[in-house]
């Protein structure tokens, strides 16, 4: 008659997350002081332990997945003890690109950002600097923009997978406001004299500048230039 020992409580070391490499560091079974040790998988796809056996093996998977596996310790005919693990293999994610920047005029909708689609991890639009506004899909490459205010927004495309560093790139967008019609202010006839002031009205938004269009070259004009912040 075989008289069996109750086998030693199975424990595992703390759960694992890692970046762009298919192997584990120690699972951290306890080695059993009754009964034997083994490792399987119980789900996430395949791979190999270094050494089933030890309760410290590393676990090399076959794709990035999250992987439970099994330390389990049995003896004879006595129920078995098991403990799992769970190990997060998070591959690399995509580098992030953007097209190129934007100058648009009168309207405050950009036109396609440009955010490649990621192959690896996720990505989602942010506004870095500018002001506010929305994205018409946050997380798509090719989403559009809409701005609250005229101005020079800076956005950022970022390509996330779990644990890893994201990826970034940004994009410019400049939104102008229209200028309103030039008005120069009525003929002048002037008699002896080289220098008046001139009548042009002040651009709002946008800047003026005066230049001779035809006359003497000895002509001399004053420039009227107004600079608004838009």
């Amino acid at each position: 008659m075989n008289y069996y020992e109750t086998p030693t409580t199975a424990t595992t070391g703390a759960d694992q997350s890692h970046c762009g490499t298919l192997t584990s560091t120690g699972l951290g079974g306890n080695t059993p002081a009754v009964g034997t040790g083994a490792w399987s998988i119980v789900s996430g796809g395949t791979g190999t332990f270094t050494a089933p056996t030890s309760g410290n093996s590393n676990f090399v998977a076959n794709s990035y997945a999250t992987y439970v596996l099994r330390w389990t310790i049995s003896n004879g005919t006595c129920a078995t003890s098991s403990d799992d693990i769970t190990i997060n293999f998070y591959q690399t994610p995509t580098t992030a690109t953007v097209g190129s920047t934007q100058n648009l005029c009168g309207t405050l909708e950009s036109g396609v950002l440009g955010g490649n689609t990621p192959t690896s991890g996720t990505g989602a639009w942010s506004i870095v600097s500018g002001g506010t506004g929305t994205f018409s899909n946050s997380a798509s490459g090719s989403s559009t923009f809409e701005a609250d205010a005229y101005g020079t927004y800076v956005l950022r495309w970022t390509i996330s997978n779990g644990i890893c560093t994201p990826s970034t790139a940004d994009v410019t967008v400049n939104y102008y406001e229209s200028t309103v019609a030039s008005d120069a202010g009525v003929a002048q006839n002037l008699c002896d004299v080289t220098t008046t002031t001139l009548a042009g009205n002040d651009p709002t938004p946008g800047t003026g500048l005066w230049t001779l269009v035809s006359g003497p070259n000895t002509l001399r004009s004053h420039h009227r230039r107004h600079t608004t912040q838009r």
